[in-house]
This record gives C-alpha cells, structure tokens and sequence, in this order.
C-alpha cells in the first residue's frame, strides 16, 4: 500500500491530472422526465451527499446532470447501482474504498474519462470495451488475471497494475497512446513497455524505468 501511494504520488506530480479531449456521447432520451434510480449502499450515498453541488432534494436525473466528478475516499462501498443517475459523469474514484465485484453500470462507462478501482474485487474487465473515453485507470490489487480487455481503449493514456495476477502484457503493446504504467513486469515486458511511442514515465516494482 505504500509502495503504491509513493509511486502515484510520484506520477502525480509528473504528469498533472488533465484528461482527455474526447468527444462526449450525446444524450438520448426527456432528461426533464427520467426519476433518479435507487441508491441502496450506504457508502455510495455518503460519498454523493458530500459531493459539492449535489442538490439535497433531487427528483430527476437531470438534476445531477453538472455533476462530472464522485471521489469516494471515506467509507466502504459494496454496490454502485443508481451511479447511472451520473450521466455526465467523467471522473469515477473509489480511493481503495469499494469493496465490489462489478464494474459501474454500462452508461457510466461509456462516458468515463477517469476510473480508479484500486484494492477492489473486480475480476471481470469485460464491460471495459463501452469505455471509449477512458484515459485513466487504475486496476491494480484487483482480483483481475485478463488484460485484453483493454485493448480496445484506444484513448488510455495512464495504467496502473500493480500486484495483479495476469497472463502477459500483449494487449498492451498496441495501445499508441499509453503514457505512464506502474506494474510489475518481466526484463522483456519492461522493454517492450518502454519502446512504446508516447511512454515516458514507466515504474515496475519500486524500479522507475523512464525518464
């Protein structure tokens, strides 16, 4: 854990925190009729209450619709059903707070920019091929062993796998875009990482590669 936190702070400070320029999806549907789904996680709603701007007696999704970021820090989450409610929703960090097995609902995914799900019980990254957007992710300590899932995540510029039980690196070599990655690797994952056109900070273990 502290190997981890040392290193993203290092990334941090590298890299900035700006996301994507992707083109947002439009929306269907009467965004003035849709009523909010149920939120049953406690852990969930707490972190929605303290969000900045979240209206106290919403009704309608439309409602939430300003709303771009949740950054869950504080308490445990075990569902993340009523996240569709976000369906603006660009920037998804649970802070090693869920506790889950699922990834967020479809919906949410297809407008992702940024997802952090470290320390969770994910296993399946299926439902990763709906986020087109995705720039940022963070996957590592997950219970996940498959990383072609993300090899359709063409816009992906910042990976974080750390201590995650997988078979090989190959659905990675063809992401162009790929920035920064903190994993652990083989002497010839590591190189093949590092010759990757835009990659210029590469941590594997506690070892910085790049710069």
């Amino acid at each position: 854990m502290e190997k981890y936190l040392l290193l993203f702070a290092t990334a941090m400070l590298l890299i900035g925190c700006n996301h994507s320029t992707v083109e947002a999806p439009i929306t269907d549907g009467d965004s003035q009729s849709i009523p909010l789904e149920p939120i049953t996680d406690t852990g969930l709603q707490a972190c929605i209450n303290n969000t900045p701007g979240i209206p106290k007696q919403a009704r309608y999704q439309f409602e939430y619709d300003h709303i771009t970021a949740l950054r869950c820090y504080q308490t445990p989450i075990y569902n993340l059903s009523g996240l569709q409610n976000f369906r603006q929703l660009e920037v998804l960090s649970l802070g090693w707070q869920y506790k889950g097995s699922q990834l967020p609902p479809t919906p949410i995914l297809n407008n992702l920019v940024e997802l952090r799900v470290a320390g969770s019980n994910i296993s399946d990254l299926a439902p990763l091929r709906q986020a087109h957007r995705l720039a940022y992710l963070d996957i590592g300590w997950t219970k996940t062993t498959q990383l072609n899932e993300l090899a359709g995540l063409t816009h992906l510029k910042h990976l974080f796998i750390d201590d995650i039980d997988r078979d090989g690196i190959n659905p990675l070599l063809g992401l162009s875009h790929l920035e920064v990655v903190l994993g652990d690797f083989t002497d010839a994952e590591e190189q093949a990482l590092a010759r990757l056109p835009n990659m210029y900070l590469l941590f594997n273990g506690d070892t910085q590669v790049l710069p």
